[in-house]
């Protein structure tokens, strides 16, 4: 199983931690009908990330290992379906 072994990437702890930062900013802006904050504000690489290095380089990148590990975190799985339902 492949994991982001790269010295720049941000660590699973981090990751969750930057995604319930943004979980919240959603959950206001939502609250408040403000949904252009959301457009405006580049948050898929941490908030749904990918296995592709982005302008962030491989900070905020998962492979196949952290996917499974995320996948088995009740709190981030649920952060993650609250994020896609704003």
């Amino acid at each position: 199983m492949e994991y982001n072994n790269h010295p720049e990437f941000v660590g699973i702890e981090n990751l969750k931690l930057k995604q319930k930062w943004q979980l919240d900013k959603f959950e206001s802006w939502a609250s408040k009908n403000e949904w252009m904050q959301i457009h405006y504000n580049h948050y898929d690489w941490w908030m749904f990330p990918v296995n592709q290095p982005s302008s962030y380089g491989f900070k905020w990148t998962i492979y196949d290992g952290e996917v499974e590990q995320l996948k088995q975190d009740e709190v981030y799985m649920n952060n993650y379906i609250r994020g896609s339902s704003c």
